[in-house]
């Protein structure tokens, strides 16, 4: 099995999503009842939070195990990634 030699931040999926339904990220971060700096960081790539996860499955119907498994799947394949750009580095 050949693993990608990438990761894909929850904030992909959640773009991808916004696009779909033609919303902005201020307008989810105003329904999720978060600052528009907190969905700018969550876009960017910070860490997602139960709670986060939550408040998206309210907003997306989407159930925040499925953001939660893109969060875990995400920070794995960093490290996965960092430990092999490590191995290769002289």
């Amino acid at each position: 099995m050949t693993l990608p030699n990438y990761a894909v931040a929850p904030g992909e999926y959640i773009q991808e999503w916004l696009e779909a339904v033609e919303l902005s990220d201020v307008q989810l971060g105003r329904r999720m009842g978060i600052s528009e700096q907190h969905i700018a960081e969550l876009m960017q790539g910070s860490p997602l939070t139960t709670a986060s996860a939550r408040q998206l499955e309210d907003v997306t119907g989407i159930p925040y195990t499925f953001w939660l498994d893109a969060e875990k799947l995400y920070r794995a394949d960093l490290q996965r990634l960092t430990e092999i750009d490590e191995r290769s580095s002289p």
